[in-house]
């Protein structure tokens, strides 16, 4: 009896051996797999990170104890300059900002970007912008407020001068720099000519 239960153990060794081995395979199969995603997510956490380094603006909020950071991947964060970290998010803008300002007296944030439009945040509502101002059909390149008089004034890479008012929120004067370049270029040419020909 000791003899066949010793045979038996020896053809059921193998058996449970490539069990163990299969088992150990699979575990080995799924740590694996474990490592590769933790190790993808941590690229993918890292690429975030590198992006958010991209800081294209800094702003203090007078008197709201908030630091305004804008960044090129279109990211707006304002944040609390007693705890340092994040009160608020803003992610409306799929593109980069170039300029970010702040109207002391409404408490309103205007930004401006690649996009065509100019954005606008109310530190005290919610997460999203509360209202923009279209009218470019480029890139806003820089946007200056001037509050005394409620006025708020943007360029784009075309060239177009808007002038916007902050109480209305409509735009009540455009100016084209290329046209107005191109017609002092032909007013001296004008009078380039008219001297040459010696009519003065």
């Amino acid at each position: 009896n000791d003899k066949i239960n010793i045979s038996k153990n020896k053809i059921n060794l193998p058996i449970i051996m490539n069990k163990y081995q299969r088992i150990s395979e699979t575990s080995y199969n799924n740590n694996e797999n474990e490592d590769n995603n933790n190790d993808l997510n941590k690229k993918i956490k890292l690429a975030e990170e590198r992006k958010r380094e991209s800081v294209s603006c800094l702003l203090i909020l007078e008197g709201l104890r908030l630091l305004c950071s804008a960044y090129l991947t279109g990211e707006l964060i304002l944040w609390d300059t007693i705890t340092r970290k994040p009160k608020k998010i803003y992610n409306d803008q799929q593109t980069g900002i170039y300029n970010v300002i702040f109207d002391t007296k409404k408490n309103y944030l205007y930004t401006c970007g690649f996009e065509h439009d100019i954005f606008i945040y109310d530190p005290y509502s919610n997460n999203k912008a509360v209202y923009k101002l279209k009218g470019h059909n480029g890139s806003v390149n820089s946007i200056s407020l001037n509050p005394n008089i409620n006025e708020l004034v943007s360029i784009d890479i075309l060239g177009i001068i808007k002038v916007w008012d902050t109480n209305k929120l409509i735009c009540f004067q455009t100016i084209n720099v290329n046209e107005r370049l191109l017609l002092e270029k032909n007013n001296v040419k004008n009078q380039r000519s008219y001297y040459i020909d010696g009519n003065a």
